[in-house]
């Protein structure tokens, strides 16, 4: 099964400038810009839509009603109905739209249900393979995670970040993960709470379905480009960004007083 037809990496990078064009709708725009805008929504949205990927999906709409939440203003109406107009033209064009590679796990039914995409199978299959030994420590980051002899005849990973960081560097690694996702969130919630400023939050919120889902190891031993990955490196790199401003907020605040 070759990467193009897995529609989830699509889905990916349909959301990050998905994302982007969001966070605008915080600003006043003219008339003009504001159709621009969401015509450009409604067009990845839609995209999105069509690929079926259910973790983007739900990334997706779970950043709209965050961004309505936390804006309160008649602009978050924008996103909302936009991604109600996207949900509402996949129902109707979807069966003939949808990417039809969506079903590739037919041939494996015996091992993925539809309900959960056989992700609890994996996962459950991948710590019992796992000593405790491997649980502290991990099976080492050039361990192959591929479950191909056992469990079928494709390609099948664990499909998630953090499985990913537990399965390899065990939970020495997996802890680290989590603390560097922590501290995104603490970032993202201080600039919030200083400037008003929350695409960090935007940003992190998005990534994290996609990532515990579909995510693959955030190291990067592959040597093929992958959204998933740079999901998860574009947000520390703008938490890091965000800090280096924050403190630098701090020293001047510090100064004047």
């Amino acid at each position: 099964m070759s990467r193009a037809q897995t529609p989830i990496h699509d889905a990916t990078l349909f959301s990050i400038p998905s994302v982007y064009i969001i966070y605008q709708f915080k600003f006043k725009n003219s008339p003009l810009t504001s159709w621009i805008l969401a015509i450009c929504l409604l067009i990845l949205e839609y995209c999105i839509m069509l690929s079926s990927s259910r973790s983007v999906i739900l990334s997706i709409s779970t950043l709209t009603f965050l961004f309505c939440i936390i804006v309160k203003d008649k602009r978050a109406s924008v996103p909302l109905m936009t991604i109600l107009i996207s949900f509402t033209l996949y129902k109707l064009t979807g069966v003939f739209l949808s990417d039809s590679q969506i079903t590739h796990f037919e041939s494996m039914q015996q091992l993925l249900g539809r309900s959960d995409a056989g992700r609890l199978t994996l996962w459950r299959h991948m710590i019992s393979e796992m000593s405790m030994c491997d649980l502290i420590f991990g099976k080492g980051f050039l361990f192959n995670h591929s479950f191909v002899e056992k469990m079928g005849s494709a390609f099948v990973h664990p499909h998630s970040a953090f499985m990913h960081s537990l399965f390899h560097g065990g939970l020495i690694l997996l802890s680290f993960h989590i603390l560097m996702l922590v501290e995104v969130f603490k970032t993202g919630y201080q600039e919030y709470k200083v400037t008003g400023d929350f695409f960090l939050v935007l940003f992190a919120v998005s990534s994290l379905a996609p990532m515990l889902f579909n995510g693959i190891a955030i190291y990067g031993v592959d040597d093929r480009f992958n959204e998933l990955v740079m999901l998860f490196w574009i947000m520390i790199g703008i938490s890091i960004h965000k800090e280096k401003k924050m403190l630098g907020l701090r020293r001047v605040f510090k100064n004047e007083i």
